[in-house]
């Protein structure tokens, strides 16, 4: 049986001592290739993914290394992590954050938990609706400056 720290997990496995049936049918696993690599419960539903770029657990793997990553700010001082905290559900709390560069920012840093949900990606541009389309904002944006990495883009 899988199991996770998230409250639904833990209300599943609470559920699966109280009634009368086993464990196992309580807490069934995901049935579908998707569901699998994000370890959804069942019954919960899947994000959209893009077919041109389809899910695999190295993508996964290699989107939580470059997460925390601070080579990728100019300065290789913060990285999305930085600004977005796992525990306060990938935002920082902040009303205005600061850029790698000391700048600080209008809007705070956008909630990122169950970002795979979002038809729009940012707080300030609807039209950018992919990852690889707002990844470049943090990066290279210079109003306001984040990672601060413009010049850079080679």
């Amino acid at each position: 049986m899988r199991r996770r720290g998230s409250t639904i997990w833990i209300a599943l496995l609470v559920g699966a001592g109280c009634g009368e049936e086993d464990a196992e049918s309580a807490d069934p696993l995901p049935t579908t290739p998707i569901a699998a690599l994000l370890q959804l419960p069942v019954g919960f539903p899947e994000p959209q993914i893009p077919e041109r770029n389809p899910l695999t657990a190295e993508k996964i793997e290699l989107g939580r290394h470059l997460f925390y990553d601070t080579r990728l700010s100019g300065n290789e001082t913060q990285s999305c992590g930085s600004c977005h905290f796992q525990e306060l559900a990938f935002a920082d709390g902040l009303i205005a954050p600061t850029g790698s560069t000391g700048q600080v920012h209008t809007r705070n840093s956008q909630g990122l938990s169950n970002a795979a949900y979002n038809a729009n990606l940012t707080w300030a541009n609807p039209l950018l609706d992919t990852i690889e389309q707002q990844i470049l904002c943090p990066l290279f944006g210079e109003t306001p400056v984040e990672l601060g990495a413009a010049g850079n883009e080679d």
